[in-house]
Order: structure tokens, then sequence, then C-alpha cells
């Protein structure tokens, strides 16, 4: 996946903007504004490949995949996401349609990451 988007514009113009905005954590940046003041996440985690998603962590004795799954277990579920639905059905429709994919999602309290993730 990510050798597929390496050579893509868009997924250039985003590694740009995380760097940009990693450069200035704590400041407003350009790539930042709008976000409240402080640096916009976007400098906190763009993505990664096996090299700086296994082996540099895995050297520093991180465990990725545990820390990811915690991360999951913590906040993903309902009371953290917006679902927005457009469709040429009626509303009837789409309800059920959105309860038939999405009903198993937990349901949870809202919970914020924190900051510093």
């Amino acid at each position: 996946e990510f050798d597929l988007s390496a050579q893509d514009d868009g997924e250039r113009a985003q590694q740009l903007l995380s760097h940009t905005c990693a450069a200035g954590a704590g400041t407003r940046r350009p790539a930042c504004a709008g976000t409240g003041g402080g640096c916009c996440r976007l400098g906190t985690f763009a993505w990664g490949n096996r090299w700086s998603l296994g082996e540099v962590p895995a050297a520093l004795g991180t465990d990725v995949d545990g820390l990811l799954r915690e991360f999951y277990g913590a906040y993903y579920h309902a009371g953290n996401m917006a679902l927005v639905v457009i469709g040429g059905f009626g509303l009837d429709a789409l309800q059920e349609m959105v309860e038939g994919h999405f009903s198993d999602v937990p349901a949870g309290p809202r919970n914020d990451p924190p900051a510093d993730l």
C-alpha cells in the first residue's frame, strides 16, 4: 500500500504538510490554521512503511501492534464517531442501511485521545 501511493501527488502533499506541521509543533503554521491554536495532529503522524513502523520501533523496544490495539480498544466506538449520509434514498432506507452497516460498532462515551499522541 505504501509503495503504491509513494508516487501519488496527493500523498506527497500530505507528507509535506505533515513535515511542515511537525517542524512547527506548538506554533501556528499555515498548515495548522483553524485548529484552535497549537499545531494540528497532522504533525504527529502521517503514515509509514515496514521500516518506520516495524524495524525502527522494534529496535527501540516499542510494540506498535500492541499500542494500536490499545488505541483501538480505547477510542474506536460510536461515542467518538460522526456519520454523514447522503444518498438518493428515502430516510427510512438510509437509516436501515446505516444500522445494517454500523450497528456492531460498540457504544461508548466521548473521550478524546491525549493531545500529545
